[in-house]
């Protein structure tokens, strides 16, 4: 059901605004929402919002998250089922959390500032190493530019140049530069050159016009070589630095369960302080707007009573859209997050959740329809529900695929199928002699039957749907237009199917759809004046029937997702005894049987999912759901790394 909304006004003290924002959260039955205008002039002038600092509390927010992402790579290993520590709000409110966090994220920072420094002069070092790997060759020392006649400077000379034409310019003007190649590859070659200095501009006269330029290199005390090696050297001892570095990055993420702490700890102020924000202030008063569910009411006039305030609760205004929160038996309650994540009901429709639950909970077994996979399922979800630390939405999931395993186990068992039909074919491979197991319904062989109970249950949750068309329809006051919308339809459907039957209930049968269609006929164009077009919008209301045909038609994807598991778990077992009786065979048939069976298991499980949705979605909710609800989002501590008990230190 959806749980009624009661709007509350509270008028206090501003100097109690921050604590009472702090007691509600640990209520976490409060949503605080913008005040609305208030009644009277001189009161809605006298309110006003005071600012909230929420920059100093986001920097050290981003700075702690920063420092836990650095830390992570080196957090020790959580096992699969550790679950988060638990603590309660007068630790997260302790100042001394944090004093140790920043302490820590200094640490961390200094680190990774070192660590970064040192990986950009790794950086520059290979650049200048792969800079020299043309000049290795040479023998000269970088740091030499020359003598007191001569210089010495190193070119770029193109490989598509040749060497001997530049050389005979070169003589045919009279200079005599020596020129040697250390190396060359496709797209140059690397030379050094030796000149007078007297000749050096006549000499780079003829170097341009041939397309030489001159290379910069370090002045380096030593051959290219040499330097090279060198910086080799010194990109090893930066990785050595590195090294250190994260091994005390690593000693420091020993104490990440203090960051994560402080994490959470400055999660709900920043929640705490965006709740404050929503206040409206006079000078020395405040009000707050917030949604709380009906059946809290109380708690909340209990909190109150610590304070020196007043509170005035109001019934939803027309116009106004409270949040929705849902509340149902615990059958019903996982199969909720089915909705949500299809949309949340309107706070003026109704709840599908107890018709989805039961519908969901028959087609997902029906689809899967393998007890051992429905074993596998339903003690695989007690199993994550007992040791594992799930939010609630994953806990919801996990509670629908174990009711949903508990489902297929029931098909299963109706349809004889364990594994496929492994029973048999593993007796007759490796025993000798078939042993069957009992089935009551076969898919495979009779799929006629399995077609026409998929009809007959489409038909039921189509009629659900329509019945919840008619109720929200009579609730709104309008319960004509629920007989002569969803009444005369029903005994059109109804009616139509009885044709085929024999004495009695073919006669009530025409009776039915006689009545049904003349009803809709004469009351589908009431909303037109003209009778004329009354008359032709009610003929024309009949072709719907073909709308309702195509719905239920959607529910031959039972039958159709049920064989798909029967007959691919078949075939794996049928190839894993290909190979006959014998410790060899056994062995192939238990690889294939592990492998072909997970393989069938994930994708059917996942296409019974899908579909099941899809029949709730599209065939069901079509038919009436509204949807558009905000869900009640009530000011709590949404932690991360910890749970928040209730119970105070």
């Amino acid at each position: 059901m959806i749980i009624p909304m009661k709007k509350a006004y509270v008028y206090g003290l501003s100097q109690d605004g921050d604590r009472l924002i702090q007691r509600m959260m640990q209520l976490g039955c409060v949503q605080v929402g913008r005040p609305e205008e208030m009644a009277g002039e001189a009161v809605g002038d006298a309110l006003q919002k005071r600012p909230v600092d929420l920059y100093d509390l986001e920097q050290k927010y981003s700075r702690v998250s920063a420092s836990i992402a650095a830390l992570r790579p080196y957090f020790p290993k959580e096992g699969f089922l550790a679950r988060k520590p638990r603590e309660t709000y007068g630790r997260l409110a302790d100042p001394g959390i944090l004093a140790e966090a920043f302490s820590l994220c200094g640490q961390v920072e200094a680190e990774q500032r070192r660590i970064a420094e040192l990986r950009s002069q790794i950086g520059k070092l290979e650049f200048l190493r792969t800079s020299l790997a043309p000049w290795l060759e040479g023998d000269l020392p970088l740091s030499l530019e020359g003598t007191v006649s001569t210089t010495v400077e190193y070119l770029f000379f193109s490989a598509e140049s040749s060497l001997e034409a530049l050389q005979t310019k070169l003589d045919e003007e009279g200079l005599c530069p020596v020129i040697q190649q250390i190396s060359a590859d496709k797209d140059q070659q690397y030379l050094l050159m030796v000149s007078l200095k007297k000749e050096r501009n006549a000499v780079w006269e003829v170097l341009r016009n041939f397309g030489a330029s001159r290379c910069q290199l370090d002045p380096f005390d030593g051959p290219p070589g040499q330097y090279a090696q060198r910086c080799t050297q010194e990109i090893a001892a930066c990785q050595r630095q590195i090294e250190e570095g994260e091994e005390r990055l690593k000693a420091l993420a020993e104490k990440g369960p203090q960051l994560k702490l402080a994490f959470d700890s400055l999660t709900v102020q920043l929640d705490c302080a965006k709740a404050r924000q929503k206040l409206c202030h006079t000078e020395k008063t405040f009000v707050l707007t917030a949604w709380v569910p009906e059946e809290k009411v109380p708690q909340l006039e209990k909190l109150l009573e610590e304070f020196p305030c007043y509170l005035e609760i109001a019934e939803p205004g027309p116009e106004e859209e409270p949040p929705v929160l849902l509340r149902n038996s615990k059958l019903v309650e996982p199969f909720e997050v089915i909705t949500e994540m299809y949309s949340l009901p309107s706070p003026h429709g109704v709840d599908p959740n107890p018709a989805v639950a039961i519908f969901y909970f028959i087609f997902f077994g029906m689809m899967l329809s393998d007890a051992g996979y429905g074993l596998i399922l339903f003690f695989g979800g007690l199993f994550a529900l007992k040791k594992m630390d799930l939010s609630p939405f994953a806990r919801k999931f996990m509670k629908v695929i174990t009711l949903g395993g508990l489902s297929t186990v029931f098909w299963g068992a109706l349809y004889g199928s364990w594994f496929g039909n492994l029973v048999s074919q593993f007796s007759l491979t490796f025993l000798g002699r078939e042993i069957t197991v009992p089935m009551l319904l076969d898919p495979l062989n009779d799929p006629i039957t399995i077609l026409a109970i998929s009809f007959v249950l489409g038909a039921l949750h189509l009629f659900c749907g329509m019945g919840y068309k008619a109720y929200l329809l009579i609730r709104r006051g309008h319960p004509w237009d629920a007989l002569f919308d969803i009444g005369f339809w029903y005994m059109v459907l109804v009616g139509l199917p009885m044709l085929v039957l024999p004495g009695l209930f073919r006669t009530i049968g025409i009776c039915l759809s006689v009545a049904g269609a003349a009803g809709l006929i004469l009351t589908q164009g009431r909303d037109k004046k003209n009778p004329i077009s009354r008359l032709i919008s009610g003929v024309m209301s009949l072709y719907d029937i073909t709308s309702y045909i195509s719905d239920l038609l959607s529910y031959s994807r039972i039958l159709a997702l049920g064989l798909a598991t029967a007959v691919i778990g078949n075939v794996v077992n049928i190839m894993g005894t290909l190979a006959g009786g014998g410790i060899v065979g056994f062995v192939l048939f238990v690889a294939i049987f592990l492998f072909g069976h997970a393989m069938n298991l994930g994708i059917n499980a996942l296409g019974s999912y899908v579909h099941s949705s899809r029949l709730q979605y599209v065939e069901f909710f079509g038919k009436f759901y509204e949807s558009g609800g905000k869900p009640f989002q009530p000011l709590r501590a949404n932690t991360k790394y910890v749970v928040v008990t209730d119970k105070e230190d």
